[in-house]
Parts: structure tokens; sequence; C-alpha cells
């Protein structure tokens, strides 16, 4: 049963298939076991769909395990930075624009802040296109 199943997916989650999970490097057995646990979110065509923040989960419950090779951590970590960065929504200000001496200063720090932070969210999603890309062509 789909956790939403009644419901169109919200356009505020951060969702991901299996397809995109083989695009970013792991194998078809690789993604089976992260997913097997989780519930899926919606159906898109014939792929279901989770959150990312549940396959981030896995992935660390499934690295947390002793008994994993060397290349499948390391596959594992490569994915588990690109799953995060499509979350990063959150960015401190390394020192406090209200008390400096030049508030200017501080609003110039933010607007520059919120522009990388634009451009990152836009090369994330570029990244997850490419790995939907990969995952339907890998052979």
């Amino acid at each position: 049963m789909l956790h939403n199943s009644s419901k169109a997916l919200d356009e505020s989650l951060v969702v991901t298939t299996r397809v995109q999970l083989q695009g970013y490097g792991l194998s078809r057995y690789q993604v089976t076991k992260i997913t097997q646990a989780l519930t899926p979110v919606t159906k898109k065509g014939r792929a279901y769909v989770y959150l990312v923040s549940e396959a981030i989960s896995s992935i660390r419950a499934t690295l947390s395990g002793s008994r994993l090779k060397p290349l499948t951590r390391q596959q594992l970590l490569v994915v588990l930075d690109n799953l995060l960065a499509r979350l990063s929504n959150i960015i401190t200000l390394p020192f406090n624009a209200a008390s400096s001496s030049h508030p200017e200063i501080g609003n110039i720090a933010k607007q520059l802040l919120r522009a990388m932070s634009d451009t990152d969210r836009t090369l994330v999603s570029l990244k997850a296109t490419v790995a939907i890309i990969n995952g339907k062509y890998k052979k």
C-alpha cells in the first residue's frame, strides 16, 4: 500500500526512484536491499517513488553493518553524498549580520549565499536527472 495513494505528490517533497539510485552507481541488488524496507510515497508510471530522507536513513543503516566490502561501502557513501546534497536547504551564516559593524556586508553575504544555494540546488537537480538517465540506459 502506498503512503499517499489518494493524494497527488507534494512538490516540496524530495523523492527518488530505484532507477535514479542505480544511476548514482549502485547495482540493482544494492538498490533492492536499500528500498525493500521503505514505504513508497507514490507511483510514477511503473516506478515506485521513495522519500530521499528515508533512503538516506536506509543507506546509513546499511553502512553501519560490519560485513560490507570496501567497494560497496565506497559506492554507498557516494550515493549518500548525492542524496544529502539534494536535501541541503539550510545555510548558516558564518557571522551574525545583525551585530556586524557593517550591516551592508551582512546583506551582501546573505545575497551571495542565496545565489550560491540556488546554483547548488540547480546543480544537484541536474545530477539527479543524469542519474535517472544513467539508470534507465545502463547495461
